[in-house]
């Protein structure tokens, strides 16, 4: 390799390569971060020539700085001492924060787009609702009205377990009716599938709708939406920046409606994003707000707690054993143990980490518990991809779409499907079973796309729906890489967390819980870090609103432990009655024998009188009145609990 000077054309090169690159994943960026790229970006056969690499990368950065950046840090106050940067010596380097005209310019855009969608009220459908084949609660029945209707723009927040799909149903089957073309784009051909298959809509990635619009022919008649035909995205909020604005164009050029549904909480996109959760808090959005998904109903406020990043909630899933700590060989044992039961119970499982090298420990050992047990036989042909061995009657999954490869029931072949091996063929194909119809695999594919498809990583699992969901932590991870792998079980969703030192599995959850990692837009780090509220008008600051919702929190624990107390007071009430009926009685034989005592006494404890009477005396004497007190006092409990009647006394003994 011929080594070449560091002139001023490579370094210019090599800054621009380093935004480019931060560009692609984050929306704004920390001085260091952008020196790291450019050390990455400096060519490996550059020259030198004795110049310290530190300075030189101070220098780039500074440079890169200048020429390619565009500060949105807080303003600096007046009179304020600075740095050799010109930021104040008092700034946190977290404080700071670049990004490039471009990524400015862009989400400008959004916000405009969608202003000028929003400038037009739309006129909602009163019919889709009705179509509908279940009762939908009132934020449900407004998504389906809205989403039927006419608006340009609808946004939709819908938390896990809310029942989206059950509110795009019906507006789907309503313009549908009504002649009006719609079709759904999602992030990824799974969630497509899932989308076409629970509303009826036909459904694709939005990246292929976008890449037939921008190829030398006229798109596909699927992808060729009229004026008018209304795109529903699905899972936007892991839509990347850059497909949202290359979307919102084509759209008004076409003339299409467009309802962008999404959570914000669950995972982002893969790269730049968080323009949905901009527009949300810019814009308004229907909410939805009624978890529907879990069979406990602790569980359902409890996942909108974890959702809004409420480090209470740990308690709360430890108070009912959902986490379990201990160390990693441990946890991965007991979670397969947990897989293993749900499997041979009949209940559909999920196995999940965060980490591919977790998930690759797990399949292996999910697999060698079926061989153990006889319920994999590890015999006859078999193929090795990837550095695992599959037989016939392995899970695997499907690692990338392949368009041209269909199933007996016409389907593509996408990534994350699911199948089951029916046949190792000689040369390495594989015939596989799935959902979507059964296939053949080219051996090339299989060796490079196919893997065991026990467990999966925790961004794999969003948009899944099963009985039981188990999530193995073993590495750092944020308030989403909880709130999703735990919010896909109906019956339950358990966490086997690896602890070292001191920490507990309650510790480890909660920290986890007060983390967020989400990229934010541009615009709204610049108006956070100018203090200026972020959220659209006449809503709170983020710290208000966390107090709030932590009030809300302890305020539903109380309601919700005041609604079981009143159930339960019929039968207290039954029960209060019964006892102070008994207490009664016993107080009167009490008062009749007490009663017969003194009697007794006056009649032969007297001078003359006791010879004979010894006994009696005795007998009579040693009848105290202090049962009768306890048994009176009793009754005034029972009566003071509100439960018997008060109206009720009781006869005093003569003395």
């Amino acid at each position: 390799m011929r080594a070449r000077p560091l002139d001023p054309k490579v370094m210019e090169a090599t800054m621009a390569r380093a935004v480019a690159t931060l560009s692609e994943k984050q929306s704004s960026w920390r001085p260091a971060e952008l020196t790291r790229e450019i050390a990455a970006a400096l060519p490996t056969d550059a020259v030198l020539d004795g110049m310290d690499v530190v300075q030189l990368l101070d220098g780039l950065t500074d440079l890169a700085v200048t020429q390619h950046c565009i500060d949105i840090s807080r303003p600096i106050p007046n009179g304020a001492m600075v740095r050799r940067d010109g930021r104040p010596v008092s700034e946190s380097v977290a404080d700071r924060a670049l990004t490039t005209p471009g990524i400015l310019a862009q989400e400008e855009r959004l916000l405009a787009w969608a202003e000028r969608r929003n400038s037009r009220v739309g006129v909602d459908s009163a019919d889709a609702p009705q179509r509908s084949s279940v009762e939908l609660s009132g934020p449900q029945a407004e998504v389906a009205a809205s989403v039927a209707g006419d608006p340009d723009l609808v946004l939709v927040v819908g938390p896990a377990g809310t029942g989206k799909t059950t509110a795009l149903a019906p507006a789907v089957a309503q313009l549908q009716a009504d002649g009006k073309p719609v079709f759904g784009a999602t992030p990824s051909a799974a969630a497509a599938n899932v989308l076409a298959t629970e509303t009826g809509i036909a459904a694709d990635t939005l990246d292929k709708l976008l890449t037939e619009h921008n190829l030398n022919r006229p798109p596909d008649h699927r992808y060729d939406l009229p004026a008018g035909a209304t795109v529903i995205v699905d899972e936007a909020a892991m839509v990347p920046t850059d497909r949202l604005d290359a979307l919102t164009h084509l759209a008004d050029t076409r003339g299409w409606r467009v309802a962008l549904i999404g959570d914000p909480m669950q995972f982002s996109a893969v790269g730049r994003g968080g323009m949905f959760s901009h527009l949300a808090d810019t814009h308004g959005a229907i909410e939805l707000d009624q978890v529907h998904r879990f069979t406990h109903p602790w569980e359902r406020d409890a996942s909108l707690r974890l959702r809004r990043g409420d480090p209470g909630v740990a308690d709360l899933y430890d108070h009912h054993g959902r986490l379990h700590g201990g160390t990693a060989t441990r946890m991965e044992t007991e979670a397969i143990n947990a897989w293993w039961q749900a499997r041979c119970s009949g209940e559909s499982v999920l196995l999940a980490a965060p980490t591919n090298d977790a998930v690759a420990r797990l399949n292996a050992t999910a697999q060698q518990r079926r061989i153990d047990t006889d319920d994999l036989a590890a015999r006859g042909r078999s193929v090795d991809v990837g550095g695992q061995r599959l037989w016939v009657g392995d899970e695997i999954v499907t690692r990338r779409n392949h368009r041209q490869l269909h199933t007996n029931q016409g389907l593509m072949i996408r990534n994350r499907d699911h199948w089951t091996i029916d046949t190792v063929h000689r040369g390495g194909d594989l015939t596989v079973t799935g959902s979507s119809g059964r296939v053949r695999l080219p051996a090339d594919y299989a060796a490079t796309h196919v893997e065991l498809g026990y467990a999966q990583t925790s961004h794999a699992t969003q948009g899944r729906t099963v009985d039981r969901s188990i999530l193995v932590l073993d590495a750092p991870t944020d308030v989403r890489g909880l709130y999703v792998p735990l919010t896909r079980g109906r019956q339950s969703n358990d966490a086997y967390i690896t602890t070292t030192g001191e920490h507990t599995a309650l510790d480890v959850f909660a920290e986890s819980v007060s983390r967020s990692w989400i990229d934010q837009p541009a615009l709204a780090r610049q108006t956070e870090l100018a203090g200026h509220n972020p959220h659209r008008p006449g809503t709170l600051p983020d710290h208000q609103l966390r107090t709030l919702l932590h009030h809300q929190a302890e305020l539903t624990d109380t309601l919700t432990q005041l609604t079981a107390d009143l159930d339960q007071l019929p039968r207290n009430h039954q029960y209060t009655r019964h006892e102070h009926k008994q207490a009664l009685e016993r107080l009167t034989v009490d008062q009749e024998r007490l009663q017969q005592a003194h009697d007794y006494l006056a009649q032969h404890d007297r001078p003359l009188r006791r010879r004979g009477h010894e006994t009696g005396i005795t007998n009579a004497h040693n009848t105290p009145p202090d049962h009768i007190r306890s048994q009176q006092a009793e009754i005034v409990r029972l009566v003071k609990t509100g439960s018997a009647p008060s109206t009720t006394t009781s006869p005093r003994p003569r003395t």
